[in-house]
């Protein structure tokens, strides 16, 4: 019976340090972090394209009511 209980004793302790570790890793998968950055990307394109498009028809020509409606 003592044998069993050093066994299990072990087994435990295993099962503790693999869990330490799991805890240790990171929380999110790498493809999660690759979207987050693909839609980082695309929203800063987002951005220098309106920006652009600001810069390219000057607010005297009624654009900026277009544009406002539409972005």
């Amino acid at each position: 019976m003592r044998w069993r209980l050093a066994g299990l004793s072990r087994a435990r302790d295993n099962i503790q340090n693999q869990l330490g570790e799991l805890v240790k890793q990171k929380p999110r998968n790498m493809e999660d972090d690759n979207l987050i950055s693909e839609i980082a990307r695309l929203e800063a394109v987002l951005q220098v394209s309106r920006d652009d498009l600001v810069r390219r028809f000057p607010l005297s020509l009624g654009f900026s009511s277009f544009l406002s409606q539409v972005l």
